[in-house]
Formats: C-alpha cells, structure tokens, sequence
C-alpha cells in the first residue's frame, strides 16, 4: 500500500498529495467515470458535469477541505469535476453493485477500546490505496485511495470516523462524504461531531461511526435526515454493515441492499456475544482477519462476489497504536502508526 506524508496548509496538502500520485489519480478517476457512466447510461458527459459541479459548489461552502481538493486537482492535472466523481462516486450513482460493503466496529470493555473499518471496494480500486499522513495541528492517519479526501480516519487527539455506504432514495444537496469524514476528524470529540453532523449532512445514505475514547454514536443518514441508532456510553459495542437499523430504512429502493451485509451483521454480533473480553488482536484477527465463509468479515479475492475486502484500519484508543491494511488483516502488508 502507498504511504504519503503531508504538511502544511490545505492547499499545499493537496498539491502535494496531487503530484505525488498524479498519474494514478487521472487513471483511476477515469475508470469511476466510465463506471458512472455504465450506472447513468442515458447521461451525457455535460450532465454528469453538471451534476459535479453542483457538489463541488457545495463543497467550496466548507473552506479548508475545498482548499485540499483544489490542490489535489492542480497537483494532478485534472479537472475539478473529474476528481469530484473520483471522491463522490458512490452518491453520484446513488446505488451500488449488490455486493459492496464495508464493516464497521466499535469495542469498549475491560480496559479495551478498539474501533475500525473494513472497506470492501470492486476489485478496480486495489492498485490505488493509500494511506495518508497529515501533518498538521490535530494529526491524522487515514486510509482512503488517491485523490480521495478520506475513506475514513482517526486523529490524534482520539476522534475516529467510519462509515458505510447505504442505499436511499432520498437524496439532498449535501456535503461530498469524504470531505464530511475530514470535518468530523477535525472535531475535539464524538459528541461535537455528533452536532456537526447533524447541520452537515451528505448529499446521501451513509452510516458513520463517530467515536473517541468515551462514546461512540452510530449514525445513519439519507441526503435530508439524520438517526442515530446506537449511543455507546462507557462500556459497550456498536457496529454497523450496508443497511439501515433505524426509522430511515423505509427510503431504501426495493432490490437495493448489499447481498453480504446481513450476514457480516450477524458474523459480527455473534463474535461479540460470544467474546465478552477481548484484544485487539482477537478483535483484529477473528473479524478483520478471517473471510465470511469462516464467520468474519472479509471478502477475499476467493469469495465468488464482485467486490472485495482491499483494506482497512483499526485503532487501538487506550494505547494510541494502529494498523492500516491491504486485503484482511493477516496479510503480511501491515502498516504499524502511533500518535
């Protein structure tokens, strides 16, 4: 996996992200076009511009990640509305392919405190992981694909944001979900993201997982409303896979949930009530680390499914330590951070 290292101010974040991986961001921005394209196939490429353009102007709204994803795009010779589809590709679409998913996760008990995400992608997304260092006020370890905002995150001072992608009919003039990711990361705690949220909301269906080392609120959303599903207060679980357990669930299109994603709930749920105490290598290795057909979470390139388990990252709160990964957690390409 890409590891890149960034400083300075938004901008100069960007251009410096842009240049790095200028070549791979124009390659894969060009292939979430033409799947775009495949998923609005009556759509001229000036609608799906125009369309583009709409989230960037919501984007400009929110200065310091705008000022970051200009950067990105004069870094990378490319054009705003490209990289706009490169970042918001699954709310452009508004559906995904039946099998995508992403499995997020949040333990506190017994003197441990995990929290995490796998981030299962189709299998184009692979060669283009990134895990992505900013240098700044507040530091941040993120994994995300280049020329993406975020895919999800944690800071130093112990936020952590995840999330999973949800399928909704009701969709709204929203925030770009990578840059909501950078927003949140940036505030001091789980309850003030908790507030941003709900004045920020995303131009779609996502469930975000907003912890730190106190609380954890699990959050889904459409492109109009907010729910919060799940608050964790002291001692607790929550997680969350591709559908909506709240009061939203009645936007979703017929047809439109993740094949895998009841099953990685209960993969899951059962490993939690059947492990009261545990590490953050029994979390790790027994979710993160083992496939669906032996009970965890991954789908891995032998799993007959259009999309795969390409990475993660997983946190451990009371030591400050974690990991970002390519495929499932076994898997010899660890990278090791620590605040």
């Amino acid at each position: 996996m890409r590891t890149l290292e960034v400083s300075g101010n938004p901008y100069q974040r960007g251009f410096q992200h842009g240049t790095a991986f200028s070549k791979e961001i124009r390659e894969f921005a060009a292939s979430r076009i033409e799947l775009l394209k495949g998923y609005l196939p009556t759509w001229t490429t000036q609608e799906i511009n125009e369309l583009a353009q709409k989230q960037i102007d919501v984007l400009q709204e929110y200065r310091e990640e705008f000022e970051e994803f200009c950067g990105i795009a004069d870094g990378a010779d490319l054009p705003q509305e490209d990289l706009m589809v490169l970042n918001n590709y699954t709310d452009m679409r508004n559906f995904s392919t039946p099998e995508q998913g992403c499995s997020a996760l949040y333990y506190k008990k017994h003197n441990e405190l995990i929290y995490g995400q796998t981030w299962d992608m189709t299998p184009e997304a692979l060669p283009y992981l990134l895990h992505l260092k900013i240098k700044d006020v507040n530091d941040t370890h993120i994994f995300t694909v280049v020329g993406c905002l975020a895919l999800c995150g944690v800071a130093s001072h112990g936020v952590g944001v995840f999330i999973n992608d949800l399928k909704t009919t009701e969709t709204g003039r929203g925030l770009m979900w990578p840059a909501l990711v950078r927003c949140l990361l940036k505030q001091r705690t789980a309850a003030d993201g908790l507030r941003f949220i709900k004045k920020n909301l995303p131009s779609s269906g996502h469930h975000y997982l907003i912890c730190d080392n106190k609380e954890c609120y699990s959050v889904e959303t459409t492109g109009q409303r907010i729910d919060t599903v799940k608050t964790v207060t002291g001692s607790g679980v929550a997680f969350h896979t591709n559908h909506y357990l709240g009061k939203l669930g009645s936007t979703v299109a017929d047809g439109s949930l993740s094949t895998t994603t009841l099953l990685r709930y209960d993969h899951i749920n059962e490993y939690f009530n059947k492990n009261d105490k545990l590490t953050f290598q029994e979390v790790a290795r027994g979710l993160f680390g083992t496939d669906l057909a032996s009970g965890g979470v991954c789908m891995l390139p032998s799993t007959p499914s259009a999309a795969i388990t390409c990475g993660g990252l997983l946190f451990d709160g009371i030591k400050k330590t974690g990991v970002v990964f390519e495929a499932d957690y076994c898997a010899k390409n660890l990278t090791k951070f620590s605040f």
